[in-house]
């Protein structure tokens, strides 16, 4: 089953799709280190992350069918 990863705004520039589905890597901080050996260019990249709509902290677990966001920052005005 895994993982649906979702990128937005100009982080689906940087990795070149908007979404992909990967083995579940456990937590946040193992899923970026899992993304920035497959998108180098996300590494410098800043962005938030959320899991089923909430904000993760580097140790959320992540669990099999769970969708993850990755959001650029954003500004309002």
């Amino acid at each position: 089953m895994g993982v649906e990863i979702l990128f937005f705004g100009q982080l689906t520039e940087k990795v070149g799709c908007n979404h992909f589905v990967m083995e579940n890597p456990g937590n946040i901080s193992l899923l970026k280190t899992q993304l920035f050996e497959k998108f180098p260019a996300l590494e410098k990249a800043k962005f938030t992350i959320a899991i089923n709509n909430k904000l993760a902290l580097e140790d959320s677990i992540i669990h099999e069918g769970d969708k993850i966001a990755l959001m650029p920052p954003f500004s309002g005005g």
